[in-house]
């Protein structure tokens, strides 16, 4: 009996080990060659995190709207959050909904543009999983209007939230997605 308990330890054990050292919170598909520091800016105008409204359906709700509102708030509450959070000593502004206009240089002295949002569902109640999403991060000399640096990365829903709901796994996303977006800072 006991040899069994030892042996059933020691096999939870690998697997808790293994699963916890298999997922990252994001993965880079492609970056530019360059890696500019981007420390000099220190006023920063964030675009729109476009999450496809069009894809409520898809991912499970019940109306368009509500969908909407789950995307304003991803953008105004969640990236808002941690980009403050992670990039303290940076001064932010923020696209409105579905901004596609090049910011003026008043808005900030970078401007992070997102593209070809995508949502990966993967998640599943009995075998659990990942959600992804998949973006292209643009950044981009504002006074210049010159592109300096483009990454496409698809960030995880693995984080300490719990995953049960499809909301929580959203908002694991983009909190990796700032994660991302702040390292490019502190290189």
């Amino acid at each position: 009996m006991k040899r069994y308990l030892i042996y059933t330890l020691q096999v939870l054990l690998c697997i808790i080990i293994i699963s916890c050292s298999s997922s990252s919170p994001f993965q880079i598909k492609i970056e530019s060659t360059s890696k500019p520091s981007l420390n000099q800016y220190t006023k920063i105008y964030v675009g729109w995190l476009d999450l496809q409204e069009k894809d409520w359906k898809r991912l499970g709700y019940e109306s368009k709207k509500h969908w909407k509102e789950v995307i304003k708030e991803m953008n105004i509450k969640v990236l808002r959050k941690y980009l403050k959070e992670f990039l303290p000593d940076k001064k932010f502004s923020f696209a409105r909904p579905k901004s596609k206009k090049f910011p003026r240089r008043k808005r900030g002295q970078l401007y992070v543009k997102f593209e070809n949002c995508k949502i990966e569902d993967n998640y599943s109640v009995i075998y659990g999983g990942d959600d992804y999403l998949n973006v292209s991060v643009v950044f981009y000399d504002i006074k210049k209007k010159k592109k300096i640096f483009k990454a496409s990365i698809s960030t995880s829903s693995y984080a300490t939230l719990p995953q049960d709901l499809f909301e929580y796994r959203l908002y694991n996303e983009v909190y990796n997605l700032s994660k991302y977006i702040s390292q490019k800072f502190k290189k």
